[in-house]
């Protein structure tokens, strides 16, 4: 403890967020070394726009258990349709609870598993939830050319259109990877037509994904994509990764909602996101994993339900249409603080 008020003190922050920043560094440290600064080319930005009253989204990966990239090496893609198909029925068990507190999600849908359940994704879509695309095979796009990319996406989009009530507009990159080395992603979004995304993490706390200094509020670029960055709360200039999935199950639900609550103190709003996998504790267990990912995985797989409906009472969720009204102004024009930042020239 002693230790702990010592570090305190160097922090500079008050004592409760000191406490919450490093419990969850506890729980979410991955690896030992200092993961590599990642710089955004910033002049494809037009502006990072804050919010008064932050609106807060709900979202889903939706893929079967066995996409996960924690798995890449254990199950290759070439062995899905082996596998046991489980991802309707906590997917249903979601779309309930949603329905319950009458909140709307977007699902970033994988087209190999729409391909193969297209009932449900008609479902989700009668349920009036926006269905958006996560690609078709979950290579991420760090291991792909562009060609490579582009195929993979086209493919995705004409599985989904026709299952979806909504024009498919919306894409989330497997594993978060636009990064820093695969920005040139989001132009070939915007060739067919997309027009929003959500892939960017803006941190370097996780050795997989993440651009260390990409702007934390919802930016657009400049022919018009915008971006709905994954959250971190932040402590001082530390940003902690906070915006579900494995961080949901694996931290104590208090601290979760003190990191969630803390985005919105600070004028951002919360994007939320889930798998269905991850409400389905009986799903098979893969041998042979690295003890981390195997963690990373499998843990607290039982708390997942209990927790997001914790979060469904304590937060307000909103649609994705809520977003669409941004109308940045000039960058001449800005105020917010880092602003400067914004400006730096990059070639794209």
């Amino acid at each position: 403890m002693n230790y702990l008020i010592q570090q305190n003190r160097a922090s500079h922050l008050p004592l409760a967020d000191f406490l919450i920043q490093s419990t969850t560094e506890f729980f979410l440290e991955t690896n030992t070394g200092q993961p590599p600064v990642h710089i955004l080319p910033m002049n494809f930005l037009i502006n990072e726009q804050p919010s008064a009253s932050p609106q807060n989204l709900f979202t889903v990966d939706l893929e079967n258990w066995f996409c996960s990239h924690n798995l890449a090496d254990a199950v290759p893609f070439s062995t899905w349709d082996e596998l046991e198909n489980r991802v309707a029925p906590p997917t249903f068990r979601l779309l309930d609870l949603l329905e319950k507190y009458q909140v709307q999600a977007v699902f970033f849908v994988l087209g190999w598993t729409a391909e193969r359940n297209p009932s449900l994704i008609r479902e989700i879509s009668a349920r009036s939830h926006e269905i958006a695309t996560h690609g078709f095979s979950h290579r991420q796009i760090t291991k792909m050319s562009p060609a490579e990319f582009e195929d993979d996406l086209v493919r995705s989009l004409e599985i989904l259109q026709p299952l979806a009530k909504n024009q498919i507009r919306g894409f989330r990159a497997p594993a978060f990877s636009v990064t820093s080395q695969t920005i040139w992603a989001l132009k070939i979004l915007e060739k067919y037509g997309l027009t929003f995304d959500s892939s960017i993490y803006p941190t370097a706390m996780n050795p997989d994904y993440g651009i260390a200094d990409a702007p934390l509020h919802p930016f657009k670029t400049q022919n018009g994509l915008l971006e709905l960055p994954l959250s971190v709360a932040t402590f001082g200039k530390k940003r902690v990764p906070c915006s579900g999935g494995g961080y949901l199950r694996l931290l104590p639900y208090p601290i979760f909602k003190k990191l969630a609550k803390r985005c919105n103190s600070q004028g951002r709003p919360f994007i939320f996101y889930i798998h269905p996998w991850e409400l389905d504790p009986g799903f098979p267990k893969i041998g042979g994993l690295a003890p981390l990912k195997k963690w990373r995985h499998y843990q607290n797989l039982d708390t997942t339900f209990s927790k997001i409906e914790r979060l469904l009472t304590d937060f307000r969720f909103g649609t994705i249409d809520r977003f669409f009204p941004l109308s940045p102004p000039s960058l001449a024009s800005q105020k917010m603080e880092g602003a400067s930042d914004l400006i730096r020239k990059f070639s794209f």
